[in-house]
């Protein structure tokens, strides 16, 4: 159920893991300079996986489909790296209680209910969607209200939000 590995040096997500751990719903990969995830690399897991941590890797970008494949995801933690952009509704499906992203470039803090998840999306999308191409806070005020405003009123809603809690 459980995969952890650290301390690797790995050019790209280990393939077929379910060749070898059927019923995994738990990845870990930390410290081992991974540059890049994508949805391919996560299809293999399915709804089964529920916690991802890629943390202190090098990965820049979250493409905007990275989690189609894992609607179960419940605690993902991205802290460490050094993401600079997000696509537009990465997390849209997902109903996280957990999430991390303390010293990324565009995003530094995290959250650990519910509550604080949505408010740290808001603040994800105001900083970090965008193209890639752009500067790194890559949105327009009109695009950020609009999902933050999804975010308040949709799948992601909640009467009220406790602040954000950052990191220094």
């Amino acid at each position: 159920k459980y995969f952890k590995s650290e301390y690797q040096i790995l050019q790209f997500f280990p393939l077929e893991l379910t060749k070898f751990f059927k019923n995994l719903d738990t990845i870990e990969i930390n410290n081992s300079n991974l540059s890049e995830i994508h949805s391919s690399d996560l299809q293999q897991f399915g709804e089964k996986l529920t916690n991802l941590s890629l943390e202190n890797n090098a990965i820049k970008i979250l493409e905007k489909n990275l989690f189609k494949f894992n609607p179960n995801l419940e605690r993902i933690d991205f802290g460490g790296n050094q993401i600079s952009f997000i696509g537009h509704e990465v997390f849209k499906e997902l109903k996280l209680t957990k999430l991390y992203f303390g010293d990324n470039t565009c995003i530094d803090g995290y959250a650990t209910d519910e509550a604080a998840v949505k408010a740290l999306l808001i603040k994800v999308y105001e900083d970090c969607i965008g193209s890639s191409e752009s500067s790194t806070s890559g949105t327009s005020t009109t695009q950020a209200n609009v999902i933050s405003s999804s975010i308040t009123n949709g799948n992601l809603s909640s009467n009220t939000a406790p602040p954000i809690k950052l990191s220094e």
